[in-house]
């Protein structure tokens, strides 16, 4: 467990610094590209985005599950990861590119488009995180991520410096990725020995697949209704509404990285601690769904508040109109926070099939409701569609099945957990 925790540290110590110097670079990136260009950027990152569904895989839970299980085909696994990534990857930004020229107007976003499609192929090492993350051993990754994410901001305040046209931080966005992809090629080889070789085979590929299907549908219903929004703007109300929008929601999206963070660093000890002990590992469970929950609630409370004077003093005037979005925008974070350690509740639970329905109906849920709001409201009826959207996919869609109605059960205690502690007392609680 004191493994776990300072795999924890180091991951929550590089995501906390990464972070806040992205955010730092963007307020002036923001500030100098105006809502119209950084719309054009953000249209862009949110287009390659929906691409990027088609190489990841669904690999994450279920390869660290595997790694933490049986680690005689650690080799056979790592390879099936990189090399079908890397296969997916040439694939997405061949279509992807080809999909831009189809529907994507203006020249200068096409190019945009292209620069930044062009990190998927770097970003298919990020697959060899894997390996560390079932070590519970981040602090290798933490340095290579912190790195690359220091180079890219030095680029970008560069770029700002030198009155660089936009498509120059599209190209920044590929290089970042490249470096990166150096630096987990050399910590992996540097873990795993220079002898150890990735090896593809075929069953092993046929097993992952088998196991992570699910997960691929679902990542992508789940990248649907994060970016849909982002690219509907774009094409229904232009870039100046998607810059305002973009603003907004990377805001409310900052707060993301905790929970990921711990859900990333607990999971593996989640695995190991459902075979030896069921009750604890349940107890587990539901104390990390109301941790989080309540985590959730305090930032969207907190940011709700704040909103509006936060926007204009952080982005200018330009963008003051992104301070509404947010005030909506940020309360789907009590429902993603708590989604996140269900999310692996349903890989351990062996229901990643009854995932699939759920997600793909709240991105039917999100696309739809862009669809009637976007016309009259923009990003505020983006930021709606988004906390309707998340809340049905992670909270109220458990209870659909029997068989996931456990975890709807087990966030609806979270939600009423001052209620259950007043009428129990707290030694019941």
């Amino acid at each position: 467990m004191r493994k776990a925790l300072t795999s924890s540290a180091w991951l929550l110590t590089e995501r906390a610094l990464t972070l806040l110097l992205n955010f730092a670079v963007s307020i002036l990136v923001a500030r100098y590209l105006g809502p119209t260009s950084y719309g054009s950027l953000s249209y862009a990152i949110a287009f390659v985005a929906l691409l990027s569904t088609i190489s990841y895989l669904g690999f994450g839970g279920i390869v660290v599950q595997e790694l933490v299980r049986d680690r005689e085909t650690h080799s056979d696994t790592m390879g099936v990861v990189i090399y079908s990534k890397l296969a997916a990857a040439l694939f997405a930004v061949v279509l992807g590119n080809a999909i831009a020229a189809l529907v994507v107007h203006d020249g200068r976003d096409r190019l945009l488009v292209l620069l930044i499609s062009i990190s998927m192929l770097f970003d298919v090492a990020i697959g060899l995180r894997l390996h560390f993350e079932a070590r519970t051993e981040s602090l290798a990754v933490a340095m290579v991520a912190s790195a690359s994410s220091a180079l890219g901001a030095i680029a970008r305040v560069s770029a700002v410096a030198v009155a660089a046209p936009v498509w120059v931080f599209a190209l920044i966005i590929s290089i970042q990725s490249a470096i990166a992809c150096l630096g987990y090629v050399f910590v992996y080889r540097r873990s795993v020995g220079p002898s150890s070789r990735l090896t593809f085979r075929l069953n092993r590929a046929k097993y992952l697949f088998n196991k992570s299907w699910p997960l691929i549908i679902s990542f992508s219903a789940a990248t649907i209704y994060l970016k849909i929004d982002q690219f509907m703007l774009g094409q229904m109300r232009g870039m100046a509404d998607v810059g305002t929008y973009a603003i907004a929601a990377r805001v409310s999206e900052v707060s993301y990285v905790v929970p990921v963070v711990i859900v990333a660093s607990v999971f593996p000890r989640l695995v190991e601690l459902r075979t030896v002990d069921a009750s604890k590992y349940r107890r587990r469970m539901r104390e990390s769904i109301r941790y989080l929950f309540w985590l959730g609630m305090l930032v969207a409370v907190t940011v709700s508040f704040i909103a509006r004077p936060l926007i204009s003093w952080l982005f200018g005037e330009e963008f003051r109109a992104a301070g509404t979005i947010l005030a909506i925008h940020v309360w789907a974070c009590p429902a993603v926070f708590m989604g996140m350690i269900v999310e692996k509740w349903f890989v351990t639970e062996d229901l990643l099939k009854l995932f699939i329905g759920r997600q793909l109906m709240s991105a039917a849920v999100n696309v739809g409701l862009n669809f009637l709001l976007i016309p009259k409201f923009g990003g505020v009826g983006s930021a709606v569609a988004t906390v309707v959207a998340y809340t049905l996919a992670y909270y109220l869609s458990c209870f659909t099945s029997r068989k996931t109605a456990q975890a709807g059960i087990w966030m609806s205690e979270a939600i009423a957990w001052p209620l259950i502690r007043l009428i129990r007392g707290p030694q019941r609680a």
